[in-house]
């Protein structure tokens, strides 16, 4: 059985990642941009690292939506409809 820890879903480049997650909060959902990569951290700054262009692209088009076990089969439903529909306000069915 999953323990639905983390739910994420990568965003078409047209679409802004960011703006999503934005609309989502206006909504009273909670959303988040996915994890920033280690070798964009501030702290991390002074470090030598490579071009990490995969990990880079998968923090702007990635967003972790709301999940956990206290999530409800309607909260998800809500979560999936609310997004969907942002998806297509902003040119992708």
């Amino acid at each position: 059985r999953s323990n639905a820890w983390l739910t994420t879903i990568v965003l078409p480049k047209a679409l802004h990642a960011r703006g999503i997650v934005e609309a989502l909060h206006a909504r009273g959902i909670e959303a988040r941009m996915n994890w920033k990569p280690m070798h964009l951290q501030p702290v991390f700054k002074s470090y030598q690292s490579s071009r990490l262009t995969v990990s880079e692209d998968l923090f702007t088009r990635g967003i972790c939506c709301p999940s956990g076990p206290g999530l409800s089969d309607s909260d998800i439903e809500e979560v999936a409809a609310n997004m969907l529909d942002l998806v297509r306000l902003n040119g992708q069915s």
